[in-house]
């Protein structure tokens, strides 16, 4: 099956507030602009894990994900329930965040990782 040979994983910066619900949109297209195929028989996952960024690290947290097969677009929401999980690490350098397509052959493809810095909650009013 033809998967996500030739795409490049993106790698993003992203800071997240505790306690807070948090969005990102990501379109996963062909070099044609098509959706990639497959994705209406696949599993997404999100996952924020500790230092390494690997499969190897704890889950911290995890998003909900919505797919849209027709389009390629792929909807991540953080849950409040989730964001609260993440406390500022002790050296500083924040959580690794991976999507995971996983395909119904159990192959995947691993589209985003990037560095999630929390935002510690000062207070609420």
């Amino acid at each position: 099956m033809p998967k996500a040979a030739g795409v490049v994983p993106v790698t993003l910066n992203i800071k997240i507030p505790q306690g807070a619900t948090f969005i990102e949109r990501y379109f996963f297209l062909t070099e044609d602009d098509q959706p990639m195929p497959y994705l209406e028989t696949s599993t997404v996952l999100c996952q924020v894990r500790a230092y390494p960024a690997d499969v190897s690290a704890q889950v911290v947290a995890n998003a909900n994900v919505t797919v849209k097969p027709t389009t390629g677009e792929i909807e991540v929401f953080y849950p409040v329930t989730e964001t609260v999980k993440l406390t500022e690490p002790p050296d500083g350098c924040g959580y690794y965040r991976d999507i995971r397509i996983i395909y119904d052959d159990n192959s995947e493809d691993c589209i985003v990782t990037g560095r999630v810095m929390p935002i510690p909650e000062v207070s609420r009013v």
